[in-house]
């Protein structure tokens, strides 16, 4: 590569730098290698370094070689010497100790020198771009040409020449429609520098977050394991992402309108993009892979509004008397007798005075916890059990319980935060969080509770009322391998003191039924143990 050194006479001051890959000086311009220290000095007439230039921004400047000694915020450099190191590090000292410089970016620094030796006090600008450019504001359908990318001012005449290739031998028009993902290579024109640079062409709006490889359910499967539920359609797919759109094809020409009408098969696959600001994503191709022993429905809690949000799940509300209930009664089934289901005409939405509520993205007042989930991007989460938002005790003593069905597959696993008032009982009078899930006949396989105690780790103190304890967003993994196939339910029950009127209230989002794996709850909050049951022939393990 071609390295220029570089010096130009500012006011009867000298600018020196470091090796380039290629410089332009009259326009305060350096192309560098990002992976190496470049220095700069400005010098006074006598041939001294000026000390105490002051440079902003200080991002990924060194008063020393080798990232040492980073230039404070809007500080002057006591030296005279001024380093660009853009390497990602770890020195403990600095302020960027993990990111490093954006390759193929421009950076841009403002300087004041102050008088010296036949020198006035001046101030200007500098540009170091890091080993070539990047354009990232291309859309799909863009049809920017190569000569109408902007290139700092080196591109306005729209005259460059334009290469296919990093060593300039392949000629392309500058007419050339640009690609997203694509490099091409152009020549600057600068004096004295052959050397041609990349141009990165990169969408402006990112790809939505979507599983590339898609399990779903068909009706067959439901029914087979002794459901009514219909078959996955394309809605169900869960992805992250605004103003979302299908096609059925890779080039993006057929658009599907409407995918609740598209029926999966094994192997089909579907091509998805996002819209922000009017400008659309690439493509992303999702295949989708039929699953024959774990579904569920509604897992993310999406829809297009409360009634959609509650598909796939049941409620029960009850009161709680002291007399009857106690806390974590796993063998008690009041608390999902029909006589208590909960179903009101219009479900609440972000309430907490009713039993239930269906609850949207954003913080509780007053904490450092949201109502969905972090781990996903749910449209919507499901509180368990009313509260009192200013967190002094309730009004009633309630224990609500949500139910959901499933087909069981490795796994079973949802997220959750809790909200508890801790009146001090023992545990057996504490409010509460109560799992309990059952095979097909009723059986109780398996079982976990968490009561309000300030000693427990995970739970933290309320700042403006210590008798209010909250848990931070956290995931629950449920071995499920012996009932793979099968039909399933878990049942969540958040209780309030059965004393008096100390409540609780729990908010649960993002359940997955499926194969286990080193990503799916990784850091569940009671730990995990898998037992894998010793495979029969044709027995139902090996068959799914």
């Amino acid at each position: 590569m071609l390295a220029v050194v570089s010096n130009v006479v500012r006011g009867q001051c000298i600018v020196n730098t470091g090796p380039t890959l290629c410089s332009d000086p009259a326009n305060n311009v350096y192309i560098i290698d990002p992976t190496t220290d470049f220095d700069i000095t400005f010098e006074n007439a006598s041939g001294n370094p000026i000390a105490f230039v002051n440079w902003s921004p200080n991002t990924f400047l060194y008063v020393s070689a080798n990232q040492n000694f980073p230039l404070p915020n809007n500080g002057n450099n006591p030296t005279g010497n001024i380093y660009f190191n853009g390497n990602s590090h770890s020195n403990p000292s600095n302020p960027h100790p993990t990111a490093g410089a954006n390759i193929h970016d421009i950076y841009t620094y403002n300087y004041t020198i102050p008088a010296s030796a036949g020198c006035a006090t001046s101030s200007g600008q500098l540009k170091i771009i890091t080993g070539g450019f990047t354009y990232d504001d291309f859309c799909r359908g863009d049809v920017t040409a190569l000569n109408d990318i902007p290139l700092l001012n080196y591109n306005s005449a729209g005259n460059l020449n334009w290469y296919s290739d990093d060593t300039g031998s392949t000629s392309i028009p500058g007419t050339t429609q640009i690609q997203g993902g694509q490099t091409y290579y152009v020549d600057l024109g600068i004096a004295g520098c052959s050397q041609v640079f990349p141009v990165d062409i990169e969408y402006a709006t990112p790809t939505p977050e979507v599983e590339l490889m898609q399990d779903f359910c068909t009706q067959a499967t439901w029914q087979a394991a002794g459901f009514s539920n219909s078959g996955d359609d394309l809605s169900k797919v869960v992805v992250c992402g605004s103003n979302l759109q299908w096609y059925s094809d890779s080039a993006g020409t057929t658009p599907i309108t409407n995918p609740s009408s598209v029926t999966l098969a094994d192997g089909d696959v579907y091509y998805i993009s996002q819209e922000i600001n009017g400008c659309e994503s690439a493509l992303l191709p999702v295949t989708m892979t039929e699953n024959e022993c774990a579904c569920s429905e509604n897992s993310q809690i999406e829809g297009n509004n409360a009634s959609d949000a509650i598909s796939g799940f049941k409620f029960f509300t009850v009161q709680v008397p002291g007399s009857d209930l106690e806390s974590c009664d796993t063998g008690n089934q009041t608390y999902t007798s029909p006589a208590n289901s909960y179903n009101p005409a219009s479900f609440p939405i972000n309430s907490p005075a009713d039993p239930f509520s269906v609850v949207t993205p954003g913080f509780l007042p007053g904490l450092p916890i949201t109502r969905t989930s972090p781990f996903g991007c749910s449209d919507y989460g499901i509180r368990i059990n009313d509260y009192n938002p200013t967190y002094g005790t309730g009004s009633a003593d309630t224990a609500g319980t949500l139910v959901k069905e499933f087909v069981a597959g490795e796994v079973m696993t949802f997220d959750f935060s809790m909200l508890m008032y801790n009146p001090g009982h023992s545990d057996i009078q504490q409010p509460h969080l109560m799992m309990r899930l059952y095979d097909d006949s009723d059986n109780l396989v398996q079982t976990r509770c968490i009561v309000s105690d300030p000693e427990d780790c995970i739970f933290k103190e309320v700042p403006s009322n210590g008798d209010v304890l909250y848990s931070d967003w956290s995931c629950v993994k449920l071995n499920t391998i012996e009932l793979q196939g099968q039909p399933a339910r878990i049942e969540l029950t958040v209780g309030d003191c059965p004393l008096s009127i100390h409540w609780a209230t729990a908010f649960i989002d993002n359940f997955y039924v499926g194969d286990d794996g080193p990503n799916v709850c990784s850091d569940s909050a009671f730990g995990y143990m898998a037992v894998n049951p010793i495979d029969q022939p044709s027995g139902d393990y090996e068959t799914c």
